[in-house]
């Protein structure tokens, strides 16, 4: 299952749409200026600190795609570049993966993430089959577990030590949503 050309309108101007390499230099402008932020809780930084290292990484994006191993997409509002969102695992046999997501920090608590994850869940659920969406959030990524939480995924518990950031290590708090359980809330 080739993912390579999705995209997913979020309402109100916010769309989803697969990272391409024509954005390599808007993807490496976004995350520069927003570094020191986004070190927080992102340990891939370093492996984009150029242009062609972007680039490189969004063709390595791309390749997986095509497998449907994994789906990154940009989050744009009225056109302009404002994050990024994915399932960074796909398992079709197990019908799970696993979301990741930043947001520019100009743009946050606009409810744009919420938007934007409930988008992919939805795209999750209805167009792969997924059965099972997790997201992991470093436990003191407070605005990242809200967003899990305000979409009605379930805190199953720590998995303690499970990042390593810039010298620093994370747990992680796991949430879940399953499929009967969206539908559920869709009603």
């Amino acid at each position: 299952m080739s993912l390579k050309a999705v995209s997913i309108d979020c309402g109100e101007g916010l769309r989803l749409a697969v990272r391409t390499e024509a954005e390599a230099e808007e993807n490496f402008r976004l995350v520069a200026k927003n570094d020191a932020y986004l070190r927080l809780w992102l340990p891939w930084l370093d492996r984009c600190a150029t242009v062609d290292a972007m680039r490189s990484q969004i063709v390595a994006w791309s390749e997986a795609a095509a497998k449907g191993e994994s789906l990154q997409l940009s989050i744009r509002l009225e056109g302009e570049l404002v994050g990024a969102i994915g399932y960074n695992t796909i398992s079709n046999f197990n019908r799970t993966a696993r979301i990741g997501y930043w947001l520019s920090e100009h743009m946050r608590s606009r409810g744009l993430m919420s938007r934007a994850v409930r988008g992919l869940v939805g795209y999750g659920f209805e167009n792969l089959g997924m059965n099972r969406l997790v997201i992991a959030a470093a436990t003191g990524n407070h605005a990242s577990r809200r967003v899990a939480e305000r979409l009605g995924f379930r805190f199953e518990g720590v998995a303690r030590e499970a990042e390593w950031i810039y010298g620093r290590k994370v747990d992680h708090a796991v949430y879940a949503l399953l499929a009967a359980e969206w539908k559920a809330l869709r009603a």
